[in-house]
């Protein structure tokens, strides 16, 4: 009988990106002249990642 079997444990895999669901904005977020420095980014769960651009 399926109710007397134990339950299965499943692994949720670790995400790979700082986003937990879909990016739905990507905005300028800082400028130095001419050169963009930061952007940022939002999900559809609200969140907000800044992201530093200098250097790359």
């Amino acid at each position: 009988r399926l109710f007397d079997q134990p339950s299965m444990q499943t692994q949720t895999p670790e995400p790979i990106s700082t986003h937990q669901s879909m990016i739905t904005q990507i905005v300028p977020y800082q400028s130095d002249h001419s050169n963009l420095v930061k952007i940022s980014s939002a999900d559809l769960f609200g969140q907000v990642v800044i992201w530093n651009l200098a250097g790359r």
